[in-house]
C-alpha cells in the first residue's frame, strides 16, 4: 500500500513528528499502527517542463520490512553487478543492527507512555 504525497524539506524539518533520517532520500517514522517510509525523489517533468520533488509513502508492519524496501529501491539505482554486490554485502545486518539500537529506546519509551 503506497501513495504519493508532496512533503517539502521545510515541512519535514519543521514538523513536530519525530522522523528518523536514513539517507538524504529516505526517512521513516513510527505511527501508532505501523512504520511509514518516506522516499523522496525528483518527479517527471510536467507539460511545462517543471520537475518537482515528490515523496512516496509506504507502510510497513515492522522495521525489517522497511530495510528490505530501502535496499530494493537503492538496488534499482545500481549500474553494475559489483555495485549491486557492494550494496547487499552485509547491508541488511549492518543497517538493522545500528538502527534497532537507536530505535529500541524510542519504542520502549512510546510503549511506556501508552501504558500510562
Amino acid at each position: 500500500m503506497a501513495g504519493k504525497k508532496t512533503l517539502s524539506k521545510e515541512d519535514r524539518e519543521n514538523s513536530s513528528v519525530n522522523y528518523i533520517h536514513l539517507t538524504e532520500r529516505f526517512m521513516m517514522r513510527r505511527d501508532p499502527r505501523c512504520w511509514i517510509l518516506y522516499d523522496t525523489y525528483m518527479g517527471q517533468p510536467s507539460s511545462k517542463g517543471v520537475i518537482k520533488e515528490q515523496t512516496r509513502l509506504s507502510y510497513h508492519a515492522n522495521f525489517r520490512q522497511i530495510m528490505y524496501t530501502v535496499l530494493n529501491r537503492l538496488a534499482g539505482d545500481c549500474k553494475s553487478v559489483p555495485e549491486l554486490i557492494t550494496l547487499y554485502q552485509g547491508a541488511e545486518d549492518i543497517l538493522t543492527k545500528q538502527l534497532e539500537e537507536k530505535i529500541r529506546p524510542l519504542v520502549m519509551l512510546e510503549n511506556q507512555t501508552d501504558d500510562e
